[in-house]
């Protein structure tokens, strides 16, 4: 996925006022600037990760807040039960959550409450449903959206461990979400959903 000029000088603004040292992204193919590494969009959770909710299109319009938050690779990201919200349309800009996987639960910290409540293993990826725009969701995974990919990452150079998750909407380069988080390895692999 290509992202613009303005879109990463935001991010980088963003990400400077979060770790004033960090260089946001890694660039593995200077020929074609801003892609993201592999493209393949599903990571793998090491037990507990932490997430900031940087930047929602929705906030920034004043309507309604996008969800955001992922799904396991093995299930139907298409069915909606699927679906565990790490952030609701009721969280601001800013807002942390912290996800268990060991427990199963996603905690709103600053709501000091349990968002979701779920059960499953595996490599996960991520979804926003667009809650103001018609609830649309998006994929990481660009299979599931029809082949389009809305969906970067973005590396901390100065952390491995921390990751931008970045959705983009490439017709517009209209920027949708910024959450960033850790311990999230990304996987080598395409296409884990089975289909039939």
């Amino acid at each position: 996925m290509k992202v613009s000029v303005a879109i990463l000088s935001a991010l980088v603004f963003q990400f400077a006022t979060l770790v004033a040292s960090a260089d946001p992204i890694v660039n593995p193919e200077p020929a074609a600037p801003f892609e993201d590494i592999d493209g393949n969009g599903y990571f793998i959770p090491l037990g507990t990760i932490f997430t900031i909710e940087i930047f929602d299109v929705a906030d920034f319009l004043a309507v309604t807040g996008n969800t955001f938050g992922f799904f396991f690779s093995n299930t139907d990201a298409t069915d909606p039960t699927n679906l565990i919200p790490i952030f609701d349309s009721d969280d601001l800009v800013g807002g942390e959550a912290v996800v268990n996987f060991g427990a199963g639960i996603v905690i709103d910290v600053d709501q000091a409450i349990v968002r979701a409540a779920f059960a499953g293993a595996g490599t996960i990826g991520f979804y926003p449903t667009l809650n103001a725009f018609g609830g649309s969701t998006l994929f990481s995974d660009p299979s599931l959206n029809g082949g389009i990919d809305f969906f970067g990452v973005l590396l901390f150079l100065v952390d491995s461990g921390r990751l931008a998750i970045v959705f983009v909407d490439p017709n517009i380069n209209g920027l949708i979400n910024i959450t960033v988080t850790n311990n999230l390895p990304r996987c080598r692999y395409r296409n884990l959903l089975s289909r039939s």
